[in-house]
């Protein structure tokens, strides 16, 4: 009965997630994006991109490329339904594949459902397309990528990895960073148990590693982050700090659900034959090291933006970085309990019934966007948002006056839109957006 209800509260989470897409619109650099290639045009576009803002040419690409006119909107909303999609097929093909655990649909749902829970945008996750392209798409060609890993040795494979290698590389460097680590561990893991290289995975990683320094070398980064700097830019003893403390408080804030999640997969794990002998190891370093290593990840994640731009990370950054925290804690478990665990002696069925009630317990006391979009669907706040946002639309495209100020939007779910437009008609997103509506200026009324 609790698996059913498990599995019937995903779907209807992926359910309310989509029907939620059709009523999003455009918002904050979707307009500059678009504005932007038209000028410039395609190819000027992504030169210019990356030699004066940043290295990521997947997103580059896909960005601006079409408008958020009539159809443009379908397509828009589309991107999101397949983002939502795309992002819990590969979850379960990943779990199936990879994790293979006792009921690998179960743990899937509680995986993806859990995640959602830690969201610290979920706009920004699955609904602003230069979120969702940006970091969501990564970790779905990263799953993607995990689950034929191990086919590496057949060339069809092989090359299915080259391409979404090419691909997730150029999306974002934290995504870049934290996958080709993988690499290395998974080829370094296999030296060890082997005693030989992986030839097809050593080629994959020193690909990756050649993409990845396409994308992050970028000249448009440096020029980005000069703009952006802050008095502790690369000062690496700030960075490191600020890394370790927000690993701590992002964990109490939202991600202590990993670790709550952390019990269930103890047990639903099956064994995957990790076991490695090291005997120049102690046994406590290797016990140690798989309790640390999730939150090493975790820091490993932070570090890289208060180094480039000494500020915290933003929102769809940490949702990106919790996603990865999530997988290092799952693959920590499988290679701890074939290590170090001989007996089992956890019930499965009560461990899932005190999840359960836990994980409905903390949705509905803790503040979260998961439980917010739910609210924003059925109470109404998803529908009037669209339709506010349809007569804005309409009346900037019917309007004559170049100078135009436009009502407030009533309600404004969270969830659904990133940033609106402000006040100030000669801020960045409002430019744009002028533009977008070839207009001189557009503002709200405040």
């Amino acid at each position: 009965m609790i698996k059913k209800t498990f599995n019937l509260l995903t779907f209807v989470t992926l359910c309310v997630l989509i029907i939620n897409s059709f009523f999003i619109y455009p918002s904050a650099d979707d307009y500059s994006y678009f504005v932007k290639q038209k000028s410039y045009g395609f190819c000027a576009f992504q030169e210019w991109h990356y030699f004066n803002w940043g290295g990521r040419y997947i997103a580059n690409m896909i960005l601006g490329s079409f408008d958020f006119n009539e159809a443009g909107l379908y397509w828009y909303r589309s991107i999101a339904v397949f983002i939502i999609l795309g992002f819990y097929i590969s979850l379960v093909a990943f779990t199936k594949q990879i994790i293979r655990p006792k009921d690998y649909l179960l743990t899937t749902n509680l995986m993806f459902l859990a995640y959602c829970f830690s969201l610290y945008s979920l706009s920004q996750e699955f609904y602003w397309m230069p979120g969702s392209i940006t970091y969501t798409l990564s970790l779905i060609l990263c799953l993607i990528s995990w689950t034929l890993l191990e086919k590496s040795k057949n060339w069809r494979f092989f090359l299915i990895n080259i391409i979404l290698i090419i691909l997730l590389n150029g999306t974002n460097e934290i995504s870049s960073l934290i996958y080709n680590g993988s690499l290395f561990l998974y080829l370094l893991y296999s030296y060890i148990k082997t005693k030989n290289i992986n030839r097809a995975v050593f080629t994959l990683l020193i690909f990756s590693v050649g993409c990845m320094l396409i994308s992050i070398l970028a000249p448009g980064n440096t020029v980005r982050t000069l703009s952006e700097k802050s008095p502790n830019t690369h000062d690496v003893i700030f960075s490191i700090s600020r890394a370790i403390f927000r690993t701590v408080t992002f964990t109490a804030e939202r991600l202590f659900i990993f670790l709550i999640l952390g019990v269930f997969l103890f047990k639903g794990l099956q064994k995957r034959n990790l076991k490695m002998s090291v005997p120049k190891i102690p046994t406590i370093i290797l016990k140690s090291a798989c309790i640390f290593f999730p939150f090493l990840v975790l820091c490993f994640g932070i570090f890289p933006s208060y180094y480039a731009t000494g500020r915290i990370p933003p929102e769809r950054t940490v949702n990106t970085v919790s996603f990865f925290f999530l997988i290092s804690i799952v693959f920590s478990i499988q290679f701890y309990k074939d290590n170090f665990i001989e007996a089992e002696n956890i019930h499965f069925n009560s461990i899932i019934y005190y999840f359960f009630f836990f994980l409905l317990f903390i949705i509905f006391i803790h503040s979260n966007d998961l439980r917010n979009n739910f609210y924003d669907l059925f109470s109404g706040r998803s529908l009037i948002f669209a339709k506010e946002m349809e007569e804005r639309d309409q009346y900037l495209k019917s309007t004559p006056e170049e100078v135009v100020t436009v009502k407030k939007i009533s309600v404004i779910p969270n969830t659904l839109l990133f940033k609106d437009i402000s006040g100030d008609p000669t801020s960045f997103f409002n430019y744009y957006y002028a533009r977008f509506y070839n207009k001189k200026s557009v503002s709200v009324h405040e």
